[in-house]
């Protein structure tokens, strides 16, 4: 078995179960392990091939659904978001804070 291939599952699937999601807030980590809030207010948005969050009305992390990874919180309270930002270029991980927990 590719240990790859169980994994693209794992975040296609968490992908659309945090679908729609609305986000309190979202943050990125920096260089030093700090971390900077991206902005309050917005939706996880999976349309096409792209999955996109939202805050403050403005896109802070866009990626291809194909090189996206995307896995849960433990607490159901929100998601981590890995990749390139189709945006900025730069590789990016953006923990999505959600309103209310996924179950």
């Amino acid at each position: 078995m590719n240990i790859f291939g169980g994994r693209k599952r794992e975040t296609k699937s968490a992908l659309k179960r945090v679908d729609g999601a609305a986000i309190r807030y979202a943050t990125s980590r920096n260089s030093d392990g700090s971390e900077r809030i991206l902005g309050r207010k917005g939706r996880v948005n999976l349309i096409g091939d792209r999955v996109t969050l939202l805050c403050d009305g403005k896109s802070v992390f866009s990626c291809s659904v194909n090189e996206v990874a995307c896995s849960e919180l433990l607490s159901g309270d929100g998601a981590i978001f890995s990749g390139v930002d189709c945006d900025s270029g730069q590789h990016m991980t953006v923990v999505a804070y959600f309103t209310s927990p996924i179950h």
